[in-house]
């Protein structure tokens, strides 16, 4: 069966197993638990070993276990957040999992109230590449160079400035820069028919690939 706290795909067997440790803690412990893995979430910090073995002292969970149940409420509440689950779904895929009612309701209550500040603090520090900021390109043409077997040959000098503060520059020959322009546009196409729709949106049409810019500055 797939579920969407997991992305549409199976729930993988190990939380299968966590969930009837999950059953035996009280639903308050685990209502408990689910708030402190929100707040160390929105903090952007690994899950309290220590504060949660404190919140589990009086039951029967052992070190191990007890990490394995952070481990758990963890994968949900990031997994439900991560694919926009709402609660009530979320409930009834706690449910299908084997979590009694009351716990399910016990995770979802603190998921649901920080569900959006969560999302948002995984934008902000999710993985992401750097982006382009800005780019320019010089054309030379070489009459002769002591670096070069052939004269009389025009060099493209590419220059790309990244939203992280890095420059990369580059310079390629002819042949070399007709290569790069056409995977450019092989890379661009793929990219249009993955996003698709994401152009339309606008009424326009998808931008053509090509060099902005100019001369390039210093």
């Amino acid at each position: 069966m797939r579920f969407a706290l997991c992305g549409g795909l199976d729930c993988p067997d190990w939380l299968l197993l966590e969930i009837a440790t999950l059953s035996k803690v009280s639903a308050v412990r685990i209502r408990l638990l689910a708030q402190h893995v929100v707040a160390q979430e929105l903090a952007g910090e690994r899950v309290d070993d220590a504060k949660a073995s404190k919140l589990v002292s009086d039951t029967k969970l052992d070190d191990s276990a007890a990490r394995a149940v952070l481990a758990a409420l963890h994968f949900v509440i990031s997994g439900a957040a991560k694919h926009d689950v709402e609660e009530g779904a979320l409930i009834d895929e706690l449910q299908q999992l084997g979590l009694p009612k009351e716990h399910a309701d016990a995770i979802c209550r603190p998921y649901q109230q920080r569900r959006a500040a969560i999302q948002a603090h995984a934008q902000r520090v999710g993985l992401r590449c750097a982006r382009l900021q800005s780019s320019g390109y010089r054309v030379e043409h070489v009459l002769a160079s002591s670096e070069q077997s052939v004269a009389n040959t025009p060099i493209v000098t590419m220059r790309l400035d990244l939203t992280t503060g890095e420059r990369l520059a580059f310079a390629v020959d002819a042949d070399g820069f007709d290569v790069l322009y056409a995977e450019l546009q092989r890379a661009h196409e793929a990219l249009a028919a993955v996003s698709g729709s994401m152009f339309a949106e606008g009424g326009g049409a998808a931008p053509q690939p090509g060099l902005s810019g100019g001369e390039m500055g210093s």
